[in-house]
């Protein structure tokens, strides 16, 4: 059906199935919940709406998908929504919608969406949710996803774009001006962008500012049942975002199961908040007023503090992190970063790995473009390291990497496992967690542990931590075959080093070391 050059004044529009194209119409002075109904489809259907005016009633755009046959896919473009009650376009219960050509929403005009009574959470510019309740391993087939959000210009609102229970979705090259003055009881929160409980998702290209007495132009919050906070977003990037006087905030967090990679790159804000800790997480091209991170936060410090804390392997690569105080002494820091391998370069913040238990992360190294720092003298155990890292150590002088590897000492054994096990415990007396350190990411050597009885080559993805008295690191991939009390591991790459003191610079004087 094509319906197109039209005038609806009062009379509403509800999609009564099949594929719909819908194109110049004014849609203005609805009564109605919305002005265009999308629900309890007969058939599997689509919708085109283009060039296309809302004015002055309660939702635009409202498709209810939890029952019904599914819309297909869906189009939203060059279309404007201006005075509403409720939603300029909502999009609720939609997952396992648009499996066949996804939905774009492009080219959206949205100014003055204000709901000037109490009902829960109207007032939203663009609002996309799929299937609650939220959960951390939550079903893909719960998830609104295969949609996407571009060219949006949003004014006097108080929430411009909003997605939960969304996967799979891109937002780009949005501007927005989030406006706490309006829709002031719906307990709606205040931000230009909002995503709870997603993953897997691209946002990049925002700018815009704060109108009023709010700060957040990108809001990254967990989704939450009862006031339970239950599933972090996760596996998401951030870039391209300016703000002058807005706040991005992102809280996050990961576990052992449940891996998180995530990026905030080339920002300009305000404040840039970030809570949480995710097995690999990026943070580069920052400039702000205030960076204010803690990666391994507890309760009380911010959204879902201390509900999940990650053991196993933790990546980060802090990056041209700058605050710009005007004249004034940066003083911030990346506080609680609990990883095991850290990559930092060009940042005018303390950025320090750390540890919350000893030997937790294996060898605490402060590392800035492959150059580390150490806290003593010696050179660290169980932590592979490139070929051209220089290690510097604390009373002077260096280490300089000769060749790619890992240093341990003779004689490290084990006890018996089983096939199948995915983790060693130590045998003997030495200690794991601060002399006999090992560093998840680490390769070692189990013999008798692969195929046949072979030598498995395995990659630490846990540092030791004690288990009954003994200390223990998990390993990918398992044991494919047991191995007996007493085997003996060691670096699957044994590394080479040179010594430099503190007093030479010549290093060809000095002789090349290579693993005990």
């Amino acid at each position: 059906m094509f319906i197109h050059d039209a005038v609806f004044d009062g009379p509403a529009m509800v999609h009564g199935g099949g594929d719909i194209i819908l194109r110049s119409l004014e849609f203005k002075h609805q009564v109605s919940t919305a002005a265009l109904l999308v629900m309890n489809l007969p058939v599997v259907s689509s919708l085109e709406v283009t060039d296309c005016t809302f004015s002055s009633c309660h939702f635009g755009i409202l498709q209810q998908g939890n029952e019904g046959e599914k819309l297909q896919w869906g189009r939203i473009t060059r279309s404007s929504f201006t005075d509403l009650n409720g939603d300029a376009i909502e999009l609720n219960v939609v997952n396992g919608h648009y499996q066949n050509g996804g939905m774009l929403i492009e080219n959206i005009q949205i100014n003055n969406i204000n709901h000037k009574n109490a009902q829960p959470n109207w007032g939203i510019g663009i609002g996309i949710a799929g299937k609650g309740p939220y959960s951390l391993d939550q079903k893909d087939s719960d998830f609104a996803s295969d949609i996407i959000v571009r060219n949006v210009y949003a004014t006097k609102t108080r929430q411009c774009i909003h997605f939960e229970v969304s996967r799979n979705f891109i937002v780009e090259n949005v501007e927005v001006y989030p406006d706490s003055n309006v829709s002031l009881n719906t307990g709606l929160t205040f931000s230009g962008l909002a995503f709870y409980g997603c993953r897997d998702f691209q946002v990049k290209g925002v700018k815009g500012e704060p109108v009023g007495n709010g700060k957040r132009i990108v809001y990254v919050a967990w989704g939450t049942n009862n006031g339970i906070y239950t599933a972090p977003c996760r596996n998401f990037v951030l870039s391209d975002i300016t703000t002058q006087d807005g706040t991005v905030e992102v809280a996050t967090s990961s576990t052992n199961d449940v891996s998180n990679e995530f990026s905030l790159t080339n920002i300009t804000a305000n404040i840039v908040r970030h809570r949480g800790s995710g097995s690999k997480m990026t943070f580069s091209w920052i400039r702000c007023q205030k960076f204010d991170a803690i990666g391994n936060y507890k309760f009380g410090e911010g959204e879902g503090g201390g509900v999940y804390n990650r053991q196993a392997y933790i990546e980060a690569t802090i990056n041209a992190v700058q605050e710009m105080k005007g004249g004034q002494q940066p003083n911030s820091a990346f506080s609680r970063l609990e990883c095991d391998r850290l990559y930092t370069s060009d940042c005018n913040i303390d950025v320090v790995q750390s540890t919350s238990v000893t030997g937790a992360r294996g060898y605490i190294l402060g590392n800035i473009d492959h150059s580390y720092f150490l806290s003593g003298d010696a050179f660290p155990q169980g932590f592979e390291f490139s070929e051209n890292d220089v290690l510097y150590k604390k009373s002077g002088g260096m280490f300089v990497v000769t060749q790619a590897g890992a240093l341990m000492s003779g004689g490290d054994t084990v006890k018996a496992a089983e096939i199948g096990q995915d983790y060693l415990i130590c045998a003997g007396s030495r200690n794991w967690a601060s002399t006999n350190t090992k560093s998840a990411k680490t390769r070692i050597m189990i013999p008798g542990g692969g195929r046949g009885g072979e030598t498995l080559i395995a990659t630490i993805t846990r540092a030791p931590y004690p288990v009954s008295g003994a200390y223990r690191i998990y390993i990918t991939p398992a044991l494919f075959a047991p191995i007996s009390e007493g085997t003996i591991i060691s670096p699957a790459s044994p590394v080479k080093y040179v010594d430099v003191s503190a007093d030479v610079l010549d290093l060809n004087t000095y002789q090349e070391n290579a693993s005990l």
